[in-house]
C-alpha cells in the first residue's frame, strides 16, 4: 500500500500530460527558482495533511498552477479592461489545467482506481504573488482513497 506515492504520481501524470504545462514540482516551493522563465507554466503540488479513517484515507492537497504574465510595451487596445498584458489569458489557461485535474479525479481513470475528490475543489486566483509577475490559481481539495491496510493480531488473523 503506497497511498502517498499513488496520489502524487497520479496528479503528476495528469499535470505533465497537459500541453499547457511545462514543469510539475512537489515539496518546498521556496526551493524552486521562480525567476527561471523556462520553468513556466508551472504546477506545484503541496500535500498538507492526512486523516486516517477505518475505511478511507483522506489527503488535503494544494496545487499551485501559474504562468508568467507578459507585459507589452505597446498599448494593444483602447479598452483599459484588457490592458496591455496577457493576465486574462494566463488566468484562463491555468484554470483549464486545474479543471482537467479535477475532471480526471471525478470521472477519469483515477476515479475508476478509487481516487475520489471528497468535496468540490476550491480555486483561488492570484496575481503577482511571487518574485516575478506570475498569475494563476491555487486549487485546494481533499482526495480520499481506500484504507487497505490489514493488521495481523499475532495469531495469523488479519483485520
Amino acid at each position: 500500500m503506497n497511498p502517498v506515492y499513488n496520489i502524487l504520481e497520479s496528479i503528476r501524470q495528469e499535470l505533465s500530460s497537459n500541453v499547457l504545462m511545462n514543469t510539475v514540482s512537489f515539496g518546498d516551493l521556496t526551493e524552486i527558482d521562480l525567476n527561471k522563465t523556462t520553468t513556466f507554466p508551472l504546477s506545484h503540488i503541496i500535500m498538507e495533511q492526512s486523516t486516517i479513517g477505518s475505511n478511507v484515507l483522506s489527503f488535503n492537497l494544494r496545487i499551485i498552477i501559474a504562468d508568467i504574465v507578459d507585459i507589452s510595451n505597446q498599448k494593444e487596445s483602447s479598452d483599459d479592461f484588457y490592458g496591455n498584458d496577457n493576465m486574462q489569458d494566463v488566468l484562463n489557461s491555468m484554470y483549464v489545467v486545474a479543471q482537467r485535474v479535477a475532471a480526471s479525479l471525478y470521472r477519469g481513470d483515477k476515479y475508476r482506481d478509487l481516487f475520489r475528490i471528497e468535496s468540490n475543489p476550491v480555486l483561488e486566483p492570484f496575481m503577482d504573488r511571487f518574485q516575478n509577475l506570475l498569475a494563476g490559481w491555487e486549487m485546494t481539495m481533499t482526495i480520499t482513497v481506500p484504507n487497505t491496510i490489514s493488521i495481523d493480531d499475532g495469531q495469523g488473523n488479519c483485520s
